[in-house]
């Protein structure tokens, strides 16, 4: 299974729309990506006004520093829980999303876009529980000023047909795929927010 809800330090309704997304893996002790994660939980903790969820991926040698990162900000006012979800079961779980897209970026072993982890947000729909209607996916090295509430309140605004939205910085790739992927399937996948069918 790609999930394990092994602990969680304050009770959130199943319901909660506060759903954030995280990927830590291949993580050491002292590394740059876990200081990353560390201040982001805490900087979200700070300055968040809703009950959060986190929601991990995870290898077997990363568990346990994000739990340790996770029980020690139990510091807060805040609600919180978080879950883990193994890395390599997810990747599984979007194998054939994985094949697909993978050509349309120019990947070669062992580079960014060759590593399944970078298409998990185009399959998160199959591994996230099935009663999330909104979620986050957020890199580690992020640092919020303000209350990501307001991020949250941006999400509710898209329609009911919309997948996912995307930051401005990564627009003009996923466009630039999605486009190419288009040509090939007769897809309006990737096109600008409308009212019809995507198909």
């Amino acid at each position: 299974i790609a999930f394990d809800r092994r602990y969680e330090p304050k009770i959130i309704q199943l319901d909660d729309d506060y759903n954030v997304w995280l990927i830590f893996t291949k993580v050491i002790d002292k590394s740059p990506l876990m200081y990353n994660f560390k201040n982001l939980i805490t900087n979200l903790l700070d300055v968040t006004s809703v009950p959060l969820h986190f929601h991990i991926f995870v290898d077997n040698s990363s568990e346990s520093l994000a739990k340790k990162i996770l029980v020690d900000a139990n510091v807060t006012s805040v609600s919180y829980k978080y879950s883990f979800y193994d890395v390599a079961a997810s990747a599984k779980l979007i194998e054939d999303i994985v094949g697909i897209m993978t050509p349309h970026f120019s990947s070669r072993p062992g580079t960014y876009y060759s590593d399944s982890l970078f298409y998990l947000s185009l399959g998160l729909y199959r591994i996230a529980p099935k009663m999330q209607k909104r979620a986050l996916m957020l890199d580690c090295d992020l640092y919020f000023k303000d209350d990501i509430m307001h991020l949250f309140d941006e999400i509710k605004q898209f329609g009911d047909k919309a997948l996912f939205g995307l930051a401005p910085e990564l627009t003009p790739v996923y466009r630039h795929v999605l486009y190419s992927y288009k040509l090939q399937h007769n897809t309006s996948l990737g096109d600008y927010y409308h009212d019809y069918n995507v198909t």
